[in-house]
């Protein structure tokens, strides 16, 4: 049986899936990241001093390993922090601006339900060492170019916010606290767990009645300083100026310790209460925690696979082209090394092909046609006494005769056609 939480993908779905996977990976060129790949498993320390200790990913979702000796491996639940890890070790760090990219599997132990599985897919991208409200823009930027390439732009908006430096933040969170306080009792359960542990959570609750007290609570902007209002006013200003559409949520907080600044998130409505598909921000301080003296500026986001290919899917926004195999059919036994031959000299060419052995010809030009055959190569005996083929062209249901010394420069002729 599937584990509960985890997804199969048929061969149809895989092509609308790769779709996606090579045009996330044509953004990443034309932006100038380079792909990186980080291990599954990871040491506990990369996520439990760096995500914060209360968050929920480290708090109660991540999947841990048996314990051996001193050391505790966990399956990665995100992986910023392991790229920053990588990083480190790796040197990247004496040779900034670093811009990276990434792409697999995590793990969380959540609930499932639409949009949310305990294995998921993520793409991610990070901008390391650049300081200027420019990179927080492009990074936004590069988000937006995504979604209008894999056709999401329409089903999709963008929300953006801010968090401030960790003075102007800490000052917010006790404002937050002193506000809350007298409704404490009232608030969900989750959001009482919250209120002690990141406060900051709270504002993230999808609890009505939470929500209705949120209403009138103190918002992070005016808790801002001159230098950080600056800041976010030259990224929304950027924004307009390249005419990406944003709404400023002021509820909006990312579910981990290590943000600064700048947060965005870009939302859909069709996905019920799993509505973000992609989110970042900025984490200036991360670097820090793998070793760095000083601060390193850094933003990045992350994308969810699984919830932008559920939306393509069923919102039929990108096309597949078809897979234009050549199939070929020997009629005989006789013929299975010839039709053999042919398709390795196909393969040669780069043309995908395919030979079908058994079966009457109509059940193996149903098979073709199942394919996806662009044409169908027949070596039947006549024709084959007198060193021709057949070649049925599917999209068109015509055929012609053709000399097998002519078979392969005009197959490969029309292939793209």
């Amino acid at each position: 049986m599937r584990v509960t939480g985890t997804i199969d993908l048929l061969p149809s779905q895989m092509r609308l899936y790769n779709k996606i996977c090579e045009t996330f990976f044509a953004i990443c060129k034309l932006y100038g990241y380079e792909e990186v790949a980080t291990p599954i498993l990871e040491d506990i320390r990369v996520f439990d001093r760096n995500l914060g200790l209360e968050t929920d990913v480290v708090s109660k979702e991540m999947f841990f390993l048996e314990k051996k000796q001193d050391e505790t491996l966990v399956l990665r639940p995100e992986n910023t922090a392991g790229v920053m890890r990588l990083c480190q070790e790796g040197g990247l760090f004496q040779k900034l601006p670093q811009r990276l990219a990434y792409y697999g599997p995590m793990f969380r132990y959540e609930r499932p339900q639409k949009g949310r599985y305990r294995q998921f897919h993520q793409f991610g991208v990070e901008c390391i060492g650049v300081a200027s409200y420019m990179a927080d823009v492009e990074n936004i930027q590069m988000a937006v170019h995504f979604m209008q390439e894999i056709g999401l732009a329409e089903l999709t908006e963008l929300e953006i916010h801010t968090l401030g430096s960790e003075s102007e933040r800490d000052a917010y969170k006790q404002a937050l606290h002193d506000y809350l306080l007298p409704y404490k009792n009232e608030l969900s359960e989750n959001s009482v767990r919250r209120f002690d542990k990141n406060i900051l959570r709270v504002l993230d609750s999808k609890n009505v009645h939470d929500q209705k007290i949120l209403e009138t609570a103190p918002v992070m902007r005016n808790f801002l300083q001159m230098e950080s209002a600056k800041y976010f006013d030259n990224i929304l200003e950027s924004l307009e100026n390249f005419g990406i559409s944003y709404t400023v949520n002021p509820f909006l907080v990312r579910g981990l310790d290590y943000y600064n600044q700048t947060v965005f998130e870009i939302k859909t409505p069709a996905l019920g209460a799993q509505s973000a598909v992609l989110g970042g921000g900025r984490y200036d301080g991360l670097a820090q925690q793998f070793g760095e003296k000083t601060p390193t500026p850094s933003i990045g986001w992350a994308a969810g696979m699984e919830r932008l290919f559920l939306l393509a899917q069923e919102h039929q926004t990108l096309s597949v082209p078809p897979r234009k195999n050549i199939v070929i059919i020997a009629m005989t036994e006789a013929f299975d090394q010839e039709a053999q031959k042919y398709a390795s000299l196909l393969r040669k060419e780069g043309i995908a092909c395919l030979t079908v052995h058994e079966g009457t010809l109509r059940k193996r030009m149903k098979i073709a046609s199942r394919l996806e055959a662009k044409y169908t190569i027949i070596f039947a005996p006549k024709e084959m006494e007198n060193k021709t083929a057949i070649l049925r062209d599917m999209m068109r249901s015509e055929e012609r005769i053709l000399p097998l010394a002519d078979l392969i420069i005009t197959v490969k002729k029309h292939y793209d056609t």
